[in-house]
This record gives structure tokens, sequence and C-alpha cells, in this order.
């Protein structure tokens, strides 16, 4: 004769599975219940890195704030170090790499989905590594 607590441990698999359907339904839980309507998963957001830190390259940045800057290249390094410390960078502050040189952003950076300019020279460049531009052309 089984004990009482031998009874109780033993499950048959219909119960088994009506559990495990309860258990896992807890985890299973779709996105914008978790995060609100509102949310944006950091898959969704576009990789950017900035060139040209300060003046009208800061305001491009400063646009694009709400996505993922990824980089900022300035051969400024004041320019670079001001831009970071603006309240609105505080997302990417200390995230964000940074450099001097475009080309070697370039080269190391293949995560990089667009590039915000300000200097017209980097375009060629940038069209021959196929990314997307947004540029300031001044007339």
């Amino acid at each position: 004769m089984k004990s009482e607590n031998e009874s109780n441990l033993q499950i048959n698999r219909r119960d088994f599975l009506k559990k495990s359907a309860i258990a896992s339904s807890v985890l299973i839980v779709p996105r914008h219940v978790l995060g609100g309507s509102s949310h944006v998963a950091p898959s969704d957001k576009v990789n950017i890195a900035g060139v040209g830190a300060g003046g009208r390259g800061r305001a491009n940045i400063r646009a694009c704030a709400h996505e993922n800057i990824y980089a900022l290249c300035d051969i400024d390094d004041d320019q670079v170090a001001q831009t970071l410390s603006e309240d609105w960078a505080a997302s990417f502050n200390g995230r964000a790499k940074t450099y001097r040189d475009y080309r070697e952003m370039l080269e190391n950076e293949s995560e990089l989905d667009a590039v915000l300019l300000v200097l017209q020279i980097i375009c060629i460049h940038q069209l021959r590594q196929q990314q997307w531009i947004w540029e300031n052309t001044f007339i």
C-alpha cells in the first residue's frame, strides 16, 4: 500500500499537460504588454554614427538621439566631449564609441546603419561603403 505522500507525488499525464500549459502561458507575453505601446525594442532602432560633433553636427545628432547613437567622430576631442555632456546625450554617453578619423570608424564599425555628415568630402567614401547618408549642404 502506498503512503499518503507517495500518492500525492504521482501526477497523471492530463494534469501534467494542463499545469504545463498554464505555466508556459505566463512566460509568453507580447512585448507591447510588458513595455507599453510606446516601447521600442533595441533591435528596432537604427545604429547611427555622427561625423562632426560640433555646431550643425551636434544638432543633427540631437535630432536622432532617440535612435542608437553608435559612434561619434571629430578631430576635436573637445567637441565630442561637449556633445556627450549634453543632457539629451545621456542615453548614449559612455556607450557610443569615439573616433578622430572617419575612415577608421567606418572600417571598425560594421554595425552602422546610417552616418550623419556635415562634411561633403566624406560622401564619396560613404557611397563606396554603400551606407545611408544624411548630409547638410550649404549654398
